[in-house]
């Protein structure tokens, strides 16, 4: 998945596929306020009970069922537009109508939500409904939760216990705070998407190219070295015939071995095909990574031997800025020293210069 579509979901709820909390904020209110019309609240009563005593899932059940039902009898209202906006939360803003003409709209939705949730086998499900008429502008969000607390009546407290003007205000604080945590949680899921690998579960050539940037960017101005590891799997082609699983259990247990052998400070990524690894050695000339690369291959052919088809493995070196000083040369030349270590008979190391000789 692109990082694109992926940002593009973070305003989308999942489950009612209903406009969440974050495309309500970035809303133009003018256009879905309008200069007056009537705001709905509409929550499912006792719902932190419902999860405790029947788990999330049925929690689920009662949100979607809710949320079909809003849909559904709002549906008519082109003005009306609808969010998701906290975990059994929905608002409802019908612009250019008052709160006289939508009374009934109430009666509707409720009856409906319990009809529905009697038919699921559910026959104390319930909802709270919080009306407001508004008849001015509204131009933002933080003018919205004003007016909200502000137009807050007595007579609406005592109408409907949950929303006391406190815990209205500790709702709506509430929601803003699980909102950032959501999104920081779709964020983390985006950075996995694209930048970890799924199968093996270490960074993937896009981090590797990230990393090798800031890395070129820094040695620019302090001068110190580095070398880069191309990894290549020798014949490992046949752990695929015996079954997909079985080659990507292969993968998994052979980028363990490798990272058992490194530095702490040296980073190796999953690179275009099933069996290239990528690993960067900071601070260190060619010297001491034929040294290294000598470690890993002879850490995989030794810890390999019980495996159904014991692994090799082939490692092509380059050195910065003795092979190059940009990204693609870098790896270009590491690349080809694998080529040449395949050549010459596979479960080998060699460096640039081999090849170049």
């Amino acid at each position: 998945m692109e990082m694109k579509n992926m940002h593009n979901n973070i305003y989308i709820d999942p489950l009612t596929c209903l406009p969440n909390f974050f495309k309500f904020i970035e809303a133009d209110f003018e256009e879905v306020f309008g200069e007056k019309g009537v705001v709905f609240i509409f929550d499912i009563a006792n719902m932190k009970i419902v999860n405790q005593n029947f788990g999330r899932r049925i929690g689920d059940i009662h949100i979607k069922t809710l949320s079909d039902v809003i849909s559904n009898v709002f549906a008519e209202f082109d003005n009306a537009a609808i969010f998701r906006t906290h975990g059994d939360e929905f608002t409802v803003i019908v612009n250019n109508m008052l709160v006289s003409d939508m009374e009934a709209i109430i009666n509707i939705v409720k009856s409906k939500y319990i009809s529905s949730m009697n038919e699921k086998g559910f026959i104390d499900a319930n909802v709270n409904i919080l009306t407001l008429g508004y008849n001015d502008w509204i131009y933002s969000v933080e003018n919205y939760y004003e007016i909200l607390l502000e137009n807050f009546t007595d007579q609406e407290e005592k109408r409907h216990s949950k929303y006391s003007r406190e815990n209205l205000f500790k709702h709506i604080i509430g929601g803003v705070i699980n909102r950032v945590k959501e999104t920081l949680s779709y964020y983390d899921d985006a950075c996995s998407l694209a930048f970890v690998d799924d199968i093996s579960g270490l960074p993937n050539h896009r981090a590797g190219k990230i990393h090798l940037s800031d890395l070129l960017e820094g040695y620019k101005s302090d001068k110190n070295g580095f070398s880069l590891l191309f990894i290549d799997g020798d014949d490992l082609k046949r752990y695929n015939k015996v079954s997909y699983e079985t080659g990507n259990d292969m993968i998994k247990r052979l980028s363990g071995i490798i990272v058992e052998t490194l530095r702490n400070e040296d980073k190796i990524f999953r690179w275009l095909s099933g069996d290239e690894f990528l690993i960067v050695l900071k601070e260190t000339n060619e010297v001491k990574a034929i040294r290294i690369a000598e470690r890993i291959r002879q850490a995989v052919e030794e810890q390999t031997k019980t495996w159904i088809y014991p692994v090799t493995i082939s490692i092509g070196i380059s050195s910065y800025p003795k092979d190059g000083c940009c990204i693609t040369e870098l790896i270009d030349k590491a690349e080809k020293a694998n080529g040449f270590a395949k050549d010459a008979g596979k479960n080998r190391v060699f460096t640039w210069d081999n090849l170049a000789i």
